[in-house]
């Protein structure tokens, strides 16, 4: 890989407004935690890579068949799934059996360690659409190294539920779940103390979710409720927030107006407003921007001359947003080290 162009696609957004890229040899002011991030190797193939403080990028992985999914714990212990003939799941280089691993006809497409590092969250997903019985959430005790699935996925049309992604709370007793439906996406809030499961998508959200669109949600700082987008098949998406506790909408966080002019996704808690990236689907502008809104104010932090962006990923003093934007969509999902990066605020 090119290091000098891979660091140069990180881009660093400090919340009072400055934008400033990181070079080779530039540093992480004020930051307080290494970056990692997935990147293509000399060969292409998506790799785990840190990022110190110094600047300076280093290659965690030298995987065969590319790195698939990765999280990194609060103590910098990695965890990364190597998917093709020889697939594995690598938590601090050991390898772990058994579950959605063993299974045919699966992938998987997510990883999460819980806050205090005990348990890793996995979701599989079925490699050609199809119902399999692997696909779903799935934890692994990483005490007793044990598996259990505590939400199986059903692609059953009437009752369709596929899990796609999933956030610990900061208290480790609830998972945040992305998913597919019937009609539509949306979340889905699993109780690992009661096993209860609320599910926020047409019917949970009073019809707010469009049923042609999809959802993506992260927790509020006291996981007391969550954000939601909702993004049509259209170019304009809104965005609420949402008791974690029943269906009570708690609040619109945009104008009717400004939902009609913004196409938003990846919801992320900004200080006393909300940040989104917002992409024209249309190809009316050749940028990928970053956006504060909130009811009928929004403020633009961030415009990008590339036309696609991965993820977003929060500094552990709440100071600084990573912003991982590539024309070829190959650079993804990064996180700080004892930040909980993207998975929570």
């Amino acid at each position: 890989m090119n290091i000098r162009r891979g660091i140069a696609m990180i881009l660093l957004i400090v919340l009072v407004g400055a934008l400033a890229p990181l070079a080779n040899a530039q540093s992480l002011p004020g930051v307080g935690a290494d970056l990692y991030y997935l990147a293509p190797d000399s060969a292409g193939l998506a790799q785990l890579w840190r990022l110190g403080q110094d600047g300076t990028p280093t290659q965690l992985t030298e995987a065969e068949g590319g790195v698939a999914a990765y999280d990194v714990a609060f103590d910098r212990r990695t965890a990364y799934v190597v998917e093709g003939e020889n697939r594995a799941l690598l938590v601090n280089d050991n390898t772990v059996t058994g579950g959605p691993l063993d299974a045919e006809g699966v992938r998987v497409q997510d990883l999460a360690f819980s806050p205090g590092a005990t348990q890793l969250a996995v979701v599989a997903v079925s490699a050609d659409g199809s119902p399999n019985p692997a696909e779903g959430l799935w934890l692994f005790n990483l005490t007793t190294q044990s598996w259990t699935q505590p939400l199986p996925s059903t692609r059953e049309e009437a009752s369709a539920q596929v899990v796609q992604a999933v956030q610990w709370s900061p208290a480790g007793d609830r998972l945040l779940i992305d998913m597919d439906f019937a009609q539509t996406s949306g979340v889905g809030l699993l109780s690992l103390t009661t096993g209860d499961l609320l599910v926020f998508n047409l019917q949970g959200t009073n019809g707010a979710i469009d049923e042609r669109g999809y959802g993506r949600a992260t927790w509020t700082k006291d996981a007391s409720a969550f954000v939601l987008s909702n993004v049509p098949q259209a170019v304009a998406g809104t965005g609420y927030q949402l008791s974690a506790n029943d269906y009570t909408q708690i609040a619109l966080l945009m104008s009717a107006d400004l939902a009609a002019q913004f196409y938003l996704s990846h919801p992320h808690l900004l200080r006393e407003g909300y940040l989104y990236l917002r992409r024209d689907l249309l190809n009316a502008a050749p940028n990928t921007e970053v956006w504060q809104v909130r009811g009928t104010n929004a403020t633009q932090v961030g415009s990008f001359p590339l036309n696609d962006f991965a993820e977003v990923a929060w500094a552990p003093l709440g100071n600084a947003l990573v912003v991982t934007v590539s024309a070829d969509g190959q650079f993804g999902r990064p996180d700080f080290a004892g930040a909980r990066g993207n998975r929570q605020l």
